[in-house]
């Protein structure tokens, strides 16, 4: 579970920064701004365990968490 959060934060990163770290397409990116609540999840995850703010993503999906 901890390898694939990882895996799906570097896509976000990916997505939010530069396309080409994981090789991100359009469809990708536009897929992954429909599916906001399991993002938001992690980041609330990783939040409330590490005491880590990922704020990029929460600024990149435009919400207030």
């Amino acid at each position: 579970m901890i390898l694939t959060n990882t895996y799906n934060f570097l896509r976000f990163y990916s997505i939010i920064n530069n396309l080409t770290i994981t090789n991100e397409n359009e469809q990708t990116v536009n897929f992954f701004k429909t599916i906001i609540e399991y993002p938001l999840f992690l980041v609330e995850l990783v939040k409330e365990t590490c005491n880590i703010d990922l704020h990029q993503i929460k600024d990149y999906f435009e919400v207030d968490v």
